[in-house]
């Protein structure tokens, strides 16, 4: 009737970090599609205004104009 054994300690003390690590790297995985897919329709959504296809004209030509 006693504890847990040896090997079951080994067990626990090998697959634990090993979970942790696995775990840890789908949450980035995750965090990074999420940026990049969060990006990509970020981005789509701002070039197709029209008032800010105005303004980075307008901001171009402007620091064009200064560097000469």
């Amino acid at each position: 009737m006693g504890g847990p054994g040896f090997a079951e300690f080994m067990f626990l003390i090998l697959v634990y970090p090993l979970g942790a690590m696995f775990g840890a790297v789908m949450i980035g995985v995750g965090i990074a599609l999420g940026f990049r897919w969060g990006g990509r329709w970020l981005l789509k959504i701002i070039y197709s205004d029209p008032e800010f296809e105005k303004w980075l004209k307008q901001v171009l030509n402007t620091s064009e104009k200064s560097d000469q």
